[in-house]
Formats: C-alpha cells, sequence, structure tokens
C-alpha cells in the first residue's frame, strides 16, 4: 500500500499535495502541542529538535491521508478557500487577520502561562494608602484626555467590540511603560507624585520620572480613565538581605474561561517582549483574573518581583 502511494507521480500534483499537507500541518501541530498532548515541560520548551520531529510528524502523516484521499482534501480544501474569500467581503476577515491569527498561535508555543500564589503578611504595617488614592487624580481634566489619547495610540488593528477596554489598557501600558525612568524620592521621604503633575514632565523631554509609587499613581489613574478595574498592591521585595517596600498596579483583565483570549492578545501586541517568556496572573476568589502591570518587564503579565502581599488598595 506504502509502495503504491510513493510510486512517482506527476510533480504538479506531487506540489500540490504537498502543499495541501504544509497548510493544513500549522493548525493541526499546534492543536496537538497546546491542547492534546499537552507537551509544556522543560523538555519540550527548551528542545526545538523536538518541535521539528512533531512538526515532520504531522506533515508526513497528512501527506499520506492526502495520498489516500486527494479527492476528499480536494473538496475540503477549495470549501475552507470558499469560506475564506467570504469571510473577506462579509466579515472583514482578510490576509492580516489571518496571518495574525496564525502568528499568535505560533508565538504562544513559546509562552508559558503561570498561576502565581502569594502569601499574606499581616505583621507589616503600611500606611498612606488614602494619600496614594488621592495623587491617583484620574478625575484631572489632564489626566482624562491624556489616557483618552494613549489609550488610542497602539494595536487598534486587534480591537474588536468584546475586548478594547484591555486593548486600551495594553496600549497605556506601553506607552507609559516605554517613556518610564526611575528616580528616587527624597531623601527619607515618601513624595507621591500626583499622576496630573508627572504627565506634565513629558514638556520637558518626553519621558516621565519617578519611583514605583508614582509610576503606580500614573498607571493607575490613566487605567481607570479607560473602564478598566485597578488596584495596587503593596508587597516586600528583597535586595540580597534586606527588605524594602514596593508598589505596582493589578488590572482585572476578565476570568478564567475567557484568559486565553487575553494571552493571545498580550502575544500580538507584545510579540518581542514577551519571546521565550511567561505570562503571570493572580486568580482570586471568584475566579477573576488579575494582571501584574508593573514596570519591571515591557509587557503586562511579566514576573512578579515578590510572592508576598501586605496590602491591596482598591482605586
Amino acid at each position: 500500500m506504502i509502495r503504491k502511494l510513493l510510486k512517482p507521480r506527476d510533480p504538479g500534483i506531487v506540489f500540490f499535495n504537498g502543499l495541501v499537507a504544509s497548510i493544513l500541518s500549522v493548525p493541526l501541530f499546534i492543536i496537538l502541542y497546546k491542547y492534546i498532548l499537552g507537551l509544556t515541560d522543560a523538555l519540550m520548551f527548551e528542545n526545538k529538535l523536538l518541535y521539528g520531529l512533531l512538526f515532520i510528524g504531522v506533515f508526513v502523516f497528512l501527506y499520506l491521508l492526502v495520498l489516500c484521499f486527494r479527492v476528499v482534501f480536494y473538496v475540503l480544501f477549495f470549501l475552507a478557500l470558499l469560506s475564506y474569500t467570504i469571510a473577506s467581503f462579509l466579515f472583514d476577515y482578510g490576509f492580516a487577520k489571518l496571518t495574525a491569527d496564525y502568528q499568535s498561535f505560533l508565538y504562544g508555543i513559546h509562552t508559558r502561562i503561570e498561576r502565581m500564589e502569594f502569601e499574606l503578611r499581616s505583621d507589616i504595617l503600611t500606611s498612606k494608602s488614602e494619600e496614594i488614592k488621592k495623587a491617583s487624580d484620574y478625575d484631572n481634566h489632564e489626566v482624562r484626555n491624556y489616557a483618552a489619547h494613549i489609550a488610542h495610540k497602539h494595536f487598534k488593528e486587534h480591537a474588536t467590540h468584546k475586548n478594547f477596554n484591555v486593548i486600551h489598557g495594553f496600549s497605556i501600558f506601553k506607552e507609559v511603560r516605554n517613556r518610564w525612568r526611575y528616580m528616587s524620592d527624597p531623601y527619607q521621604e515618601d513624595y507621591y507624585s500626583p499622576a496630573s503633575e508627572t504627565i506634565l514632565q513629558l514638556k520637558d523631554d518626553d519621558f516621565f520620572k519617578g519611583d514605583c509609587d508614582d509610576y503606580s499613581i500614573l498607571m493607575g489613574a490613566c487605567l481607570k480613565n479607560v473602564g478598566l478595574r485597578v488596584r495596587f498592591v503593596r508587597t516586600i521585595v528583597k535586595e540580597g538581605e534586606v527588605e524594602v517596600g514596593h508598589i505596582y498596579p493589578e488590572v482585572l483583565v476578565g476570568n478564567k474561561k475567557d484568559f486565553s483570549e487575553v494571552v493571545d492578545l498580550i502575544q500580538l501586541c507584545f510579540r518581542n517582549e514577551i519571546r521565550k517568556k511567561s505570562v503571570f496572573y493572580h486568580l482570586d476568589s471568584e475566579s477573576n483574573v488579575w494582571l501584574n502591570f508593573d514596570y519591571n518587564d515591557f509587557y503586562p503579565g511579566g514576573k512578579y518581583q515578590s510572592s508576598v502581599r501586605v496590602r491591596v488598595i482598591e482605586l
């Protein structure tokens, strides 16, 4: 049977069979990798040879199937092309969006999703929560206008009626994070720069300056202005043998059921920043998913700097 299938054929037919098998191999390979075989352990994640062997196996399997049932596959292939053509006209699903979807799947192979568990530390006293909330003057008209401007600056091509809030949040993150430059508070003092004051720094050199609370205040104020639920998390970070206070913004991006769509968006919007890294998230008692918007990385859901939580401040 195999010998009969592999006997010499017209080069055009061989090429077309290979083309059909190649197109079908990509989604089947992704489905096998991510959803059926569950090949997410460290060996598979690091060993690129196993990727290649799995894909070659899928391709050979489909190529033999095409040879056996080529009429059926040809019909399915042309039906798929017809469906794509109809979708292009009726639903504006063109080649660019198709390519973006494939890129999202392919980048997803290299992206791990890791849930964070936190230790609550009630033995550490914190204060000035009201000062932080007051400095987050999201109702200031300059803050409102700035948030509206940068919310539409990036990733418009990925926005839909379902995800536009999250896309706006990602755009805000990219703009603020890329313009942030760290600067300490005055010696032995805590200074909470209001969001409206921090925005004025752009007039000097197009950069923001401040420490973690100034960053969180500005980020939180902008995110709240586009309809996202934001909170500030106080934590403790170890620097050598010393414990140092830290604060970062955390954003509600949906529930656990829809989280895979958010991860796909992160992969599309931050494909260079997230390459070979993980998306970290926190799941609360109501199965809500929260993402870290801290400045320690250049994509939402970067690695948490600490597994300790001291206090959560709702904005």
